[in-house]
């Protein structure tokens, strides 16, 4: 890890990191909390002490710190209150110093649902344990840390030291094992709720004989079925980059348009909802509102 990996990695996992926070920016929010939430005690003890006298000198290095202004009264015994303003500051330095393709990156592992696989119970028998080698990538992917040594790629293309290539690389083995795993998962999760569905039918939506990924054997909504297809867009992929910079989950809404394009049905039999994930971790607008 380079200074810039590692400061990223300090920042919580709802800012796009790992959550192992710094104790040089804890103690000050921390600080302020502890005073302000025992200042009734203390008044108690001395009626005498002024809070101010305590906390000014606090509060000004808090403001050169964060760039804003204190919390109001009512929030001020809470750390989150003192701590988000530096967060944000910190996160907003690492996003100014950055590249198109890493800020494209920052923007999209902030996202809220980011950062979950970091927070989820390692259970293998729910397939959610993570192998020492995919854990290391997954971390290095996620903070933009060197991974390997550049090479070229069977595909004759340079695969640089962050090792992104292999995201949209059309010979990626990874590449087309995680649509699958995508679909199983979605799968399970509609079967957990009792909704009968099936992978891959046939004759639906489509004239070309491809199939969508996904059927629900009964009525969604409407008093139709509903119809899925699951794709997964690489974030920093030269085609999204320039959006994906500047809008979080630019490429899987703009995936999501395609698919729907692709999928019209004229009959109006079925309800179609296009599902689109990135490889850094936004979800489309349609995928989201399906998962909730």
């Amino acid at each position: 890890m380079d200074d810039t990996v590692w400061r990223q990695s300090s920042l919580p996992v709802s800012r796009g990191a790992l959550g192992t926070r710094r104790v040089d920016q804890l103690a000050l929010p921390a600080s302020l909390a502890s005073v302000h939430s025992a200042f009734d005690l203390m008044k108690q003890i001395y009626p005498q002490v002024d809070v101010n006298c305590i906390v000014s000198p606090a509060i000004s290095h808090w403001q050169v710190k964060s760039i804003s202004q204190p919390p109001i009264l009512t929030l001020r015994s809470t750390q989150k209150a003192w701590d988000i303003p530096i967060v944000d500051q910190h996160y907003q330095t690492l996003l100014d110093a950055s590249s198109q393709a890493e800020r494209a990156r920052l923007v999209a592992v902030s996202a809220k649902d980011s950062g979950a696989w970091l927070n989820a119970l390692p259970i293998s028998v729910l397939g959610n344990l993570l192998d020492d080698n995919s854990f290391r990538i997954s971390v290095g992917l996620l903070l933009g840390a060197r991974l390997r040594d550049p090479h070229v790629c069977r595909c004759k293309k340079l695969v640089d030291e962050l090792g992104r290539h292999g995201l949209s690389c059309q010979l990626s083995a990874g590449r087309h094992s995680r649509h699958p795993a995508l679909n199983d998962s979605i799968h399970r999760a509609l079967i957990s709720c009792k909704v009968p569905n099936v992978l891959e039918p046939n004759g639906i939506l489509r004239d070309d004989q491809k199939r969508p990924d996904g059927l629900t054997l009964i009525p969604w909504q409407q008093g139709k079925a509903l119809v899925l297809d699951v794709t997964c867009v690489d974030t920093v992929k030269k085609t999204y980059l320039r959006g994906s910079a500047g809008q979080l989950g630019y490429a899987a809404h703009k995936a999501e348009e395609l698919k729907r394009h692709k999928y019209r049905d004229p009959d109006g039999r079925y309800l179609f909802c296009p599902v689109a994930f990135e490889t850094f971790g936004p979800f489309g607008n349609e995928a989201s509102s399906l998962i909730q």
